[in-house]
């Protein structure tokens, strides 16, 4: 069997370590010893490359809690159903009592001096001489100082209710007179056990 092989010479000695510099810039060894190995690696410095930023990491914000949610909701709320306008008069006068209690599903009752129905709110003027609108729905009960001034009358399923105010009573029919002057006649036996017990609390005070 014939083995031929090449061999290429250069020009250049080797060092103490076996090897020699090389014109590409890495490092070239002639030493089969595995200690004396260096890996051949050409270091380049590079020029004129833009450096390179870190890429924004965003925080994510903690999750809110259920007390903080209730008070974000009711803000909410308030904004929606209440619309301050700007006051009728820049001078308030402290003494003038309120009429009206406007019981809201979430709030504490609004004081109001008198009211207009303006179709799907309530137009409520206060002591204080501003007006609030605030949505029909948000109000559970209308109770006036005067027991026979415009309340909220409710039937017994909780289902129809009407604001009006009190005439006379024919046992079992009621007359009633609506904010726009229609009179009207209940079945007081139809209606909820807080408006039968001021149907009576009327009747005594006769």
């Amino acid at each position: 069997m014939l083995v031929s092989s090449l061999a290429f010479a250069h020009g250049g000695r080797t060092d103490s370590s076996g090897g020699h510099k090389v014109s590409g810039g890495g490092y070239h060894y002639h030493s089969t010893s595995v200690s004396s190995y260096r890996p051949t690696v050409a270091f380049h410095k590079p020029q004129n490359v833009a450096p390179r930023y870190a890429p924004k990491t965003t925080v994510r914000r903690k999750p809110r809690t259920s007390a903080r949610l209730s008070y974000y909701v009711k803000a909410r709320a308030k904004r929606e159903d209440m619309r301050v306008s700007r006051s009728i008069q820049t001078t308030t006068d402290s003494s003038l009592s309120h009429e009206f209690l406007f019981h809201h599903v979430k709030f504490n009752p609004y004081k109001a001096v008198s009211f207009t129905d303006e179709k799907t709110t309530w137009r409520l003027y206060t002591p204080k001489r501003t007006h609030i609108q605030i949505a029909k729905e948000r109000i559970v009960r209308i109770e006036p100082v005067d027991p026979k001034n415009f309340r909220t009358w409710i039937d017994s399923t909780g289902t129809y209710s009407t604001v009006a105010r009190y005439e006379t009573f024919d046992e079992p029919d009621l007359e009633l007179t609506k904010l726009h002057g229609d009179r009207i006649r209940l079945d007081v036996r139809r209606l909820s056990l807080p408006d039968k017990l001021h149907v009576k609390a009327l009747v005594d005070q006769q």
